[in-house]
């Protein structure tokens, strides 16, 4: 694999370069996006970056000299590895260490940017009285966006041998997402708990980028009051298979 792409995306950098859903307004602290959803909705979009703009000016070098731009590789269908790691400063658990309400649900998901077309990612639950019965904090997901919402969606849950007995929200989530024409779309998320816990998964049909359009979106849950998400930052680099 070759890296074409990397951008870490502090709370500043998503200030200013993501776009808010309806209703939902950004709080610069500096160290975190305090994104608030000011308004009720069901599986509302949250914010999305659309990492196509970001990447409009960069290019790559290949090993003969050759200078490719980074987009030419989203209207290939070529086969590319995404690994998203999303942090959020939210701080509490179960006992004594308990602090502040649970973070509701949210989905982290990648798509190419257009209504109708089909998303990929993970689902991440905030709150810990949750793990144990779902065998861990996230669960894969493959929905149809459809305006600033989604619909159509499947859960990819962990199986019932994953027993999570941890009593903290791990705050950090690593993300891998394989795309490609010819092979299934993969996915996996882990993170920390329970001394490293790790959900791997199949997204059961192929997903691919052709349209020069690329996005990463985060999207509530089933929701019908406000909430806020507190993110320290997501680092995303896309990696081009040989």
């Amino acid at each position: 694999m070759a890296l074409i792409y990397q951008q870490l995306m502090t709370p500043t950098w998503l200030a200013s370069s993501a776009k808010p859903g309806s209703n939902v307004t950004f709080d610069n602290q500096g160290n975190t996006l305090v994104v608030n959803n000011t308004g009720a909705g069901v599986r509302k979009n949250l914010f999305t970056v659309k990492v196509h703009d970001a990447m409009r000016s960069e290019s790559v070098t290949t090993e003969d000299g050759k200078t490719t731009p980074v987009l030419d590789y989203f209207k290939k269908k070529q086969a590319l590895t995404f690994a998203i790691e999303i942090a959020f400063d939210q701080h509490y658990g179960l006992g004594s260490a308990a602090r502040g309400a649970p973070m509701h649900p949210v989905h982290v998901m990648l798509w190419d940017y257009r209504s109708g077309s089909t998303a990929i990612g993970f689902r991440i639950d905030g709150d810990v009285q949750n793990y144990a019965k779902k065998q861990g904090p996230y669960s894969g997901i493959s929905a149809q966006i459809s305006g600033d919402s989604f619909a159509g969606y499947t859960y990819f849950d962990p199986g019932p041998e994953r027993v999570v007995a941890s009593t903290m929200f791990p705050q950090v989530f690593r993300m891998l997402l394989k795309t490609g024409e010819s092979a299934e779309c993969w996915g996996s998320c882990s993170s920390a708990i329970d001394s490293g816990h790790i959900h791997a998964v199949s997204y059961g049909t192929a997903f691919n980028f052709q349209n020069q359009l690329v996005a990463l979106a985060l999207y509530s849950d089933e929701l019908t009051s406000s909430d806020t998400y507190r993110v320290s930052y997501i680092d995303l680099s896309i990696y081009k298979e040989d």
